[in-house]
């Protein structure tokens, strides 16, 4: 996934770039969905502290990282089992879906994003 710049006999670049760019934005999402719903609304009377020391919030920026960037990548772990059963189609159909699936998701991930961005 990492080595774009390295000819590949299976993928483009441009596909290994896409797939790269929808596995960060889906991370990014799914973190900016945690964030945003253990946030506190202004005003609101909160019953618990924040949380203030460094190791702390080390350990829940680092929990929150790995947690997003597993069940990220959980639609395209998807997409090559949806893949291996559609072998049979022709190729071009293939490619349809997947630049389908790839637009729509990442576009989205980016929109939850921009979303989390304007509200905080």
């Amino acid at each position: 996934w990492f080595s774009i710049f390295h000819p590949s006999p299976k993928t483009t670049c441009l596909v290994r770039t896409s797939v790269l760019l929808g596995k960060i934005y889906s991370g990014w999402a799914l973190s900016a969905v945690f964030y945003g719903a253990s946030s506190i609304a202004p005003g609101e009377e909160d019953g618990c502290t924040p949380v203030e020391g460094l190791l702390d919030q080390l350990v829940r920026a680092f929990t929150v990282s790995l947690i997003s960037s597993a069940f990220g990548a959980l639609p395209f772990v998807a997409l090559v089992f949806f893949f291996y059963r559609l072998r049979k189609l022709r190729l071009s159909i293939r490619r349809a879906i997947f630049w389908s699936f790839l637009f729509c998701y990442t576009f989205l991930c980016v929109g939850v994003v921009c979303i989390f961005i304007a509200s905080v």
